[in-house]
């Protein structure tokens, strides 16, 4: 019924996404019961719009608009695909906690890969260079090597690289799309063997738009969040300043995700246009630098951390991690000052990274004590 109902609310004309998201946030827990029940001055207040309202609260309009809901997500099953709504257990999340999320999503493929908390966004240009396609490819692979899930696109370029690097790796990846997630409306056209490919080996294909649904010029910024809004961590590899990808980077500065990119090893990369948003990054000191493995193990431990302080992993399945500054293998004695000063010049790094308060690094620093 939950689902209906959310679905089945879609459809009420002017309640549009962000009307949704107040109408969850007024209560989290609603049912056709408690919906009816609802105080009408909230939902005005919420909402402002009478006719909305009345419609939400008309009985038997609502119930008719559940039978429809209930007709499609069993036309849906039967394509293999499911319809998740926010208040569902295996809605995301990560995505659930962003300011706009959406209020359905339509899943095809594996659904457990919707709630692996280890995930990172692989994007960037579609005129990638072969050397950017092989970067991502080899940055999808090596976080596959960590138990991460690798989210991207399908788009050209970045995007595919990502999720095949991901796929040779024999890893988890989820492409979210711009529009239906069924075999005639996968995008682009030219990727639909990509996405089956996705879907044959334990991946997913995910949408905030129907079945049928074809792109339009927002469903890419709106599927630009959800990248960002799914994931841990967001990984340009190739951008120019101006472009779809910067939609992502500037969605993870908004939603707190830590922002990571390697740094160009092609030659005369710095005459290279698809390079020139990832060299402001790195000028501009926005974004973590990924030099070695090592900077690897570090991003990896400070995602490991944050997930802990989130509550999202069990924190003994990473026992074996080492710690957010490298310390874990050393003996007692070998604690000095100067190791307690490195660690220190490494949380305050990673901490204005995140955008972090002095006051929540304290925080944080006093969960530990």
């Amino acid at each position: 019924m939950s689902t209906s109902l959310w679905l089945s609310m879609t459809k009420i004309k002017g309640l549009g996404p962000k009307s949704l998201i107040n109408l969850y946030k007024l209560d989290p827990n609603l049912s056709f019961n408690s919906l009816l029940n609802l105080n009408k001055e909230s939902l005005l207040t919420s909402l402002k719009n009478t006719n909305i309202v009345n419609s939400l609260q008309d009985k038997e309009y609502l119930k008719k608009l559940i039978l429809e809901s209930d007709h499609e997500i069993k036309k849906y099953k039967e394509q293999n695909i499911e319809v998740i709504s926010i208040t569902d257990s295996r809605y995301p999340l990560k995505l659930r906690e962003i300011e706009d999320p959406p209020a359905i999503l339509y899943c095809r493929g594996n659904l457990d890969a919707l709630n692996i908390q280890k995930k990172i966004a692989v994007i960037g240009t579609r005129k990638a260079t072969s050397k950017g396609r092989n970067a991502a490819a080899k940055i999808a692979s090596a976080f596959v090597g960590m138990n991460y899930a690798i989210v991207s696109g399908l788009a050209e370029g970045i995007d595919s690289a990502g999720h095949r690097g991901a796929l040779e790796a024999k890893g988890i990846t989820i492409a979210i799309l711009p529009g239906g997630v069924d075999q005639n409306s996968v995008y682009p056209a030219k990727n639909r063997a990509l996405a089956e490919e996705i879907v044959a080996n334990n991946g997913l294909l995910v949408s905030e738009y129907a079945p049928g649904k074809r792109p339009f010029k927002a469903s890419f910024v709106q599927r630009d969040r959800l990248q960002s809004g799914m994931s841990l961590g967001v990984c340009p590899v190739q951008t120019d300043i101006k472009g779809g990808t910067q939609h992502t980077i500037k969605f993870s500065k908004e939603q707190k995700r830590i922002l990571f990119c390697p740094v160009p090893s092609e030659k005369g990369y710095e005459n290279i246009t698809v390079y020139n948003g990832i060299s402001k990054m790195i000028s501009d000191n926005s974004a973590i630098v990924l030099n070695d493995k090592e900077d690897y193990v570090k991003l990896d431990n400070l995602m490991s951390t944050l997930l802990k302080e989130e509550k999202l992993i069990d924190n003994e399945t990473e026992s074996e991690q080492v710690d957010l500054f490298n310390q874990s293998n050393l003996a007692m004695d070998d604690y000095d000052k100067n190791s307690i000063e490195v660690a220190i010049s490494d949380l305050c790094y990673y901490a204005k990274k995140l955008g972090l308060s002095i006051n929540e690094v304290f925080d944080l620093i006093k969960n530990k004590w």
